[in-house]
């Protein structure tokens, strides 16, 4: 599927030549048409280059963020992924999982870098019939090649082509239906609608953003069709619902699975890569239409809107740079080519309806905006092109200098290239991920200590991932790597229900019925009655304990340069980490939804012992900036508690009988919400020998950095 609009892409501009000729033309690069020639070289340089610059930057492993470790692990073990399951994506992703080299994740990151660098090829090649339908003229291969490169230089665009994800998959097949639509109108062969109709049947189960795309296109391309007729309508129909026999592959791989148990606590759960369990037809259409999500797809209140598309706006003018006003030109010129409304359209219902769309990767469901976005910048650098060849003729006509016209077609040149490479380094610089190893070996280690504990206890381990960015890498360890086969992770719709309603302890209890229950979150019910106990290094899972207590603080024998006491002899605290997860200048990085070791260190009194610890992180500035008088009712949930805190927690704090005079060290376990937005943060810290205390200050403990990375 991915390759079929190629041969057109190459030939369907070519005139229909007879006999040896043709058959000599067709294969000798030479003899082909200027125009065909010339889009040729329009799809290979800007394929080349898009991929070239996706390769070095491409991660080596699994990264955290979106549904990476979830997709790899439902392909790689033909299983449901996510609503609306992706079933093309993961059949084709299971056939490059046998490619011989590197990891299995490098093999799927590799499938989006190729599918993007596609997408960019194609919508190169669909700008340059939008622009040069008669000739191959220069000034239409520079604009049609730049808006390529841009494209695939769009931050949004080139990220999602680094990441085992569906959207560069989505984004090359909305490339073919736009080029295939827009040669249809120009050349009215059927096999370019057929082929439309084909890909458009596809776009239910490659990304569902494509409905913003072939429906409208479909009836563009509809109108004043020429010789239509009742056997070309149907094979227009057979065309499109020959897709639909990819919904065949969620009923029969679903039917592998036992079906989802029903008892108390478990309703919304299922098992692990049967999302939803599609193999009925009610289930399967929930699944495929993706209604599971529905209720994230809200009218948003004014202020959220408009700072959604200003954050929209901002983040195109910081990509196109200079170039930005060009997409409105183009948007101009294109109903001069009589494509305006078509893709003001597109754009237009694609942005309005996402807009509202309450996930944090809401850019992600831009793609046919973005698709569109290109087409109007080719456009607009095609005028631009225009404008300084003009300009170039008028000086040489009042200076009879003969130059002007190629030192004028130079400067656009260099324009464009600048613009381009400017682009290419902002996006290289913020999107590299190829060093990058850290939630894989975050996964491996949760997996291998978790399967530990099963082999030492001799039972089956259920280990709970509120998050999805914990809970998909375990699965690529698990499902992928072949880690932790003894370990189960139930998970579904209600776990963050549980959760955020205090339930999540009942939920524990049932589960450790069966065997030891690990967590890789902080549940303050849960700690309150199976006292949570750090099962890795690096503090990214707990053991749900039976100990009546919390574990004890122990002395601590090494020497603390210039100790500087705060409340109740508090000495030093700070989060600690494995080396992995360390970042520049020893202030740790976390992940949402981390959970992380915080040691603290304290000067034990002679008076009374401190028996709670309280730990709150915010953004940094905005706790310090809160009057003391109003820090209490801040934490009691008063005020802009939301806009201040990002977790705030308490624990009790125990301290062994007869403990002396000295320095001890406490282990507690610190949860970063996943909602945190990315930046740095400051954990205040405070030791208390009442929960009623109020007066107790709160000291600067440690600085984080949150990143995605």
């Amino acid at each position: 599927m991915p390759f079929l609009p190629l041969p057109w892409a190459a030939f369907s501009a070519a005139p229909v030549a007879k006999g040896r000729d043709f058959f000599r033309g067709s294969f000798l690069f030479a003899a082909l048409p200027a125009a065909t020639r010339a889009r040729a070289l329009i799809f290979a340089l800007v394929f080349g280059a898009s991929l070239a610059l996706y390769l070095c930057l491409l991660p080596p492993s699994l990264v955290r963020g979106g549904d990476t470790g979830e997709l790899i692990a439902a392909s790689y073990t033909l299983g449901i992924a996510h609503p609306s399951g992706y079933s093309i994506w993961c059949l084709v992703g299971r056939i490059f999982a046998f490619l011989p080299w590197g990891e299995v994740a490098a093999r799927y990151n590799f499938l989006s870098a190729l599918c993007g660098a596609l997408a960019a090829a194609v919508i190169a090649l669909t700008a340059h019939r939008l622009l040069d339908e008669k000739a191959a003229t220069r000034r239409a291969q520079g604009a049609a090649i730049g808006a390529g490169l841009l494209f695939a230089g769009f931050f949004w665009v080139g990220s999602q082509a680094l990441l085992a994800e569906v959207y560069a998959l989505a984004a090359l097949e909305g490339a073919a239906l736009l080029y295939f639509a827009l040669v249809w109108k120009h050349n009215h062969d059927w096999r370019d609608f057929y082929s439309f109709a084909f890909l458009a049947g596809l776009s239910p189960f490659i990304h569902l953003s494509g409905v913003f795309l072939w429906p409208i296109l479909g009836v563009w391309a509809l109108w004043k069709a020429p010789n239509l007729s009742a056997a070309r309508i149907t094979i227009l129909a057979a065309l499109f619902a020959s897709g639909a026999i990819f919904a065949l592959y969620f009923p029969i791989r679903s039917a592998a699975f036992p079906s989802p148990p029903v008892a108390h606590l478990d309703r919304y759960f299922y098992f692990p890569l049967d999302w939803g369990h599609p193999a009925s037809f009610a289930a399967l259409k929930n699944h495929l239409t993706a209604a599971q999500y529905s209720g994230l797809l809200q009218p948003r209140a004014l202020p959220d809107l408009l700072e959604n598309l200003a954050h929209l706006g901002q983040m195109l003018g910081f990509q196109y740079l200079w170039a930005t006003p060009l997409l409105v030109v183009g948007a101009r010129v294109a109903f001069k080519r009589g494509v305006g409304w078509v893709l003001a359209l597109i754009f237009l219902v694609n942005v309005s309806i996402e807009i509202h769309y309450d996930v944090g990767d809401q850019s992600n469901f831009f793609f046919p905006a973005y698709l569109v976005m290109a087409l109007w910048m080719a456009l607009g650098w095609f005028e631009f092109f225009g404008w300084l060849h003009n300009a170039g003729r008028k000086l040489a006509r009042g200076a009879s200098n003969s130059l002007w016209p190629w030192r004028m077609r130079t400067l656009g040149a260099l324009l464009l290239l600048a613009t381009i490479g400017a682009q290419w380094f902002l996006f290289a610089s913020g999107a590299s991920q190829r060093e990058v190893f850290r939630p894989r070996d975050g996964a491996l280690e949760s997996a291998r200590a978790a399967q530990q504990l099963a082999n030492r206890e001799a039972q089956t381990v259920a280990a709970l991932f509120v998050f999805d960015d914990t809970l998909w890498p375990f699965w690529y360890a698990k499902y992928v790597l072949g880690e932790a086969p003894d370990v189960e992770t139930p998970w579904g719709r209600g776990l963050k229900h549980l959760a955020d309603g205090g339930k999540m302890v009942s939920y524990v209890a049932q589960l450790k019925k069966r065997g030891p229950v690990v967590l890789a979150q902080w549940d303050e019910a849960t700690d309150a009655r199976f006292p949570l106990v750090m099962l890795t290094p690096s503090g990214n899972l707990c053991v749900a304990s039976n100990r009546a207590l919390p574990p004890p603080a122990t002395p601590l024998r090494e020497r603390i340069e210039n100790p500087t006491s705060g409340p109740n002899g508090l000495l030093r605290a700070r989060i600690r980490r494995a080396a992995l997860w360390r970042g520049t200048d020893d202030v740790p990085a976390l992940s949402p939804a981390s959970l992380a070791a915080f040691e603290v260190d304290f000067r034990l009194p002679n008076a009374q012992k401190p028996r709670f610890i309280e730990v709150l992180i915010a953004q940094r500035g905005l706790w310090d900036s809160i009057p003391p008088s109003t820090q209490q009712s801040v934490v009691e949930g008063a005020g802009d508690t939301a806009k201040v805190l990002v977790s705030r927690q308490k624990r009790r704090l125990i301290v062994p009988v007869g403990a002396s005079e000295g320095i001890w060290r406490a282990a507690v376990p610190l949860q970063i919400e996943a909602n945190s937005p990315l930046g740095p943060y400051e954990i205040w810290t405070r030791l208390v020998a009442s929960p009623d205390d109020v007066r107790t200050g709160w000291t600067l403990s440690d600085r984080v950095l949150l990143t995605s990375k």
